[in-house]
């Protein structure tokens, strides 16, 4: 009890008690009555100054606890030793004191009714690991103390100035270290307790020994508004950042809706320009329509389908459809590189063909709605003046530079085939044509001649082409001529006889 007194460590004594108490409850059980609950520290702590003839507010001021909290703990205490009243605590009390005094851990006297309880040897102080660790909270806690009253009377010296104040992380570990499991006696009644106890809440027992924190360090008057005079600073400086972020998100809010306005205004305006830029080009596209008809109805199709398609309006639907009704324009045969010459129609109207100087013979499948090519084109050595079909359809006739007009077979419009070439005074033939019966050909050329030509024979050469061959070479080939050309197969008759 002396060196506890002497260094100022009777509340660290306590400690020790109850956490022996905790320790030998087993041995004690059987002596106190089997099956009976242990009392936790807090309980028996109570106790002790229940036991002591301390008052239940004292009990609470002592403990920095309510009177209501006092009241519940001593109805489990009376029910856990097996008491109705108050006054049957001082038995219990020293029943357990009695195991730590029997083996000199503690000692205890009274002094002025009240008892006191010390520590017997300091090796207590340092073998005992829990107890060890809780001297080291509290020395702790003490130096947290000094260092808050420090700061705290720089901070009055200096007229209270925020200045001086700390920030919040250094309050909450200064809180922490001062709400170290070190009883303490009754705090100056301008420490603002509530404030540090909800702070204390967020703090953990120590997790070297496990003890419950239940008491605080007190703090002057002084030293609890500097702390009070941060932490409020500090919430402050938390409100302010917050109104700060809700007004830069409420700025960059009506900024972004600002900017997409801006943006949708623009698309509008844009597509606006656009639709009228094609309005208006659409009306100088059907005048330039308009203009045309009369002497260019290809021009005018073209210029009043683009307008139509730039806008689709009344007025250029109107413009297109009298450009149809007024022309009798059909389409155009384009592929042709040089002048077309001349063009002729088969007399079911079903093909066409067109002569040009690029010196090619062209036909074309005119029957059907949209008129297109039919095969490849006709190559000559010369530009090509003339065409004509027979009155069947069946042959065409060519006349251009060359020294020939050629006949070609186009029963299969798409397979052309050349059938004779008629030679003689016919270089640079301008003109041909069919007689109706399609038995003879006339062809004009250069030097102003008219030539006819007898195309029934030319038929029935065409037909029989065998028998005008032998009947104009007199026979065939002999077995001699027969086995010098066709050597290596027996012989055959080539004519009749």
């Amino acid at each position: 009890m002396e060196t506890a007194t002497r260094i100022g460590a009777a509340p660290l004594a306590v400690r020790a008690r109850d956490e022996l108490a905790r320790l030998d409850a087993g041995d004690r059980s059987g002596e106190a009555g089997a099956g009976r609950p242990e009392l936790t520290p807090t309980e028996a702590r109570i106790a002790e100054l229940v036991g002591g003839g301390a008052t239940n507010r004292e009990v609470a001021a002592e403990l920095f606890i309510s009177v209501k909290t006092v009241e519940g703990t001593l109805s489990r205490v009376y029910r856990k030793v097996g008491v109705r009243s108050r006054a049957g605590l001082a038995e219990p009390v020293r029943r357990e004191l009695d195991a730590f005094v029997d083996h000199r851990l503690l000692t205890v006297e009274v002094e002025d009714g009240r008892a006191l309880v010390g520590v017997s040897h300091e090796a207590v102080l340092s073998g005992w690991a829990p107890l060890a660790q809780a001297i080291r909270d509290a020395a702790a806690a003490l130096r947290a103390r000094q260092t808050v009253e420090q700061a705290a009377a720089d901070w009055t010296q200096a007229g209270r100035r925020d200045a001086y104040l700390w920030e919040r992380d250094r309050i909450l570990a200064a809180t922490a270290l001062l709400a170290t499991p070190l009883p303490t006696g009754r705090p100056p009644p301008t420490v603002a307790r509530p404030r540090l106890l909800r702070r204390r809440r967020t703090v953990p027992a120590n997790p070297e020994h496990g003890l419950p924190i239940d008491d605080q360090v007190p703090l002057s008057p002084d030293g609890a508004a500097f702390l009070d005079a941060g932490l409020r600073r500090a919430e402050a400086a938390q409100r302010r950042a917050r109104r700060r972020r809700t007004q830069a998100f409420a700025a960059l809010s009506a900024l972004l809706a600002l900017a997409l306005l801006a943006a949708g205004i623009a698309v509008a305006q844009r597509q606006t320009a656009v639709r009228q830029q094609r309005i208006a080009t659409a009306r100088q596209l059907v005048v330039q329509a308009e203009a045309a008809r009369a002497t260019d109805p290809r021009a005018a199709l073209l210029l009043g389908i683009a307008a139509l398609r730039l806008q689709s309006s009344p007025e250029t639907q109107t413009s297109l459809v009298n450009t149809l009704t007024t022309t009798h324009y059909a389409s155009a045969l384009t592929g042709h590189k040089g002048p077309v010459r001349e063009v002729a129609y088969t007399p079911d109207s079903s093909i066409l063909a067109s002569a040009s100087w690029d010196m090619t013979v062209r036909l074309w499948n005119v029957g059907q709605a949209r008129p297109r090519p039919i095969g490849r084109p006709l190559r000559h050595t010369g530009a090509v003046y003339e065409v004509a079909f027979t009155p069947d359809g069946r042959t065409l006739a060519t006349g251009n530079f060359e020294d020939s007009t050629r006949l070609y077979s186009v029963a299969d419009p798409s397979r052309p085939r050349l059938l004779s070439r008629l030679t003689g005074r016919t270089e640079w033939v301008y003109a041909v044509a069919f007689a109706p019966n399609g038995r003879s050909l006339a062809t004009g050329d250069r030097d102003g001649n008219v030539i006819l030509w007898d195309l029934d024979k030319l038929n029935d050469l065409r037909d029989r082409p065998l028998q005008h061959a032998c009947a104009l070479a007199g026979r065939g080939l002999s077995r001699d001529e027969w086995s010098r050309y066709v050597a290596g197969l027996p012989y055959q008759a080539t004519c009749p006889p």
